[in-house]
C-alpha cells in the first residue's frame, strides 16, 4: 500500500503500509506473531477474527495524533483489536509520545518503549498519541472479523 502524509491538524504520523507478500525476514516474523496472537485470542475469547492491516506510524518531533476511536463512522466497523508495537530504542519518560487510552472517566498514559505491545478494543477505547520529543514509531494494526 502507499505511504502518505495525512492531516496534520488531526494526526502528526507518516505511515508506510506493510503487505503480508513483502519478503523482508523482520515483517514476516511480526506478521507471523501477531497471527499467532490472533489464533490464540479466536480460541479463548471466540472473538472470529480473520483479517490483519497494519502499517509503521512514524511520528516527528512533536508529533500528536489527537483522541479518537479506531473505527470509521459510517463503516463496516470490522476492526476489532487494535495492536500497537513500540520500535523506539531507550524510550525515557520525559521523552513524552504517550499513548493515552481513557477508560471512562479516567486514562492511563503508555511510554511507547521499544518492544512494549498494546492491545484494545477498537471500538470501545478512546485514546490519542501525546507530543514526544523525539522521533517515535511503531507497527500499528488492527485485527477485524468478516
Amino acid at each position: 500500500k502507499n505511504s502518505k502524509v495525512l492531516n496534520q491538524e488531526i494526526r502528526g504520523d507518516a505511515t508506510l503500509w506493510l503487505e503480508e507478500s513483502d519478503s523482508n525476514t523482520s515483517i514476516q516474523a511480526y506478521f507471523s506473531q501477531i497471527h499467532a496472537l490472533k489464533k490464540a485470542i479466536n480460541e479463548t475469547l471466540f472473538m472470529n477474527l480473520h483479517e490483519l492491516e497494519t502499517h509503521f506510524a512514524i511520528y516527528p518531533i512533536g508529533g500528536a495524533y489527537q483522541k479518537h476511536l479506531d473505527q470509521f463512522a459510517n463503516s463496516e466497523n470490522t476492526r476489532q483489536i487494535s495492536s500497537i508495537l513500540y520500535l523506539n530504542e531507550n524510550w525515557q519518560a520525559d521523552d513524552g509520545g504517550e499513548l493515552r487510552l481513557y477508560l471512562n472517566k479516567n486514562y492511563i498514559d503508555i511510554l511507547p518503549m521499544s518492544g512494549k505491545l498494546v492491545l484494545f478494543l477498537s471500538a470501545k477505547f478512546w485514546h490519542e498519541v501525546r507530543p514526544a520529543k523525539r522521533h517515535r514509531i511503531s507497527l500499528t494494526g488492527w485485527l477485524h472479523t468478516r
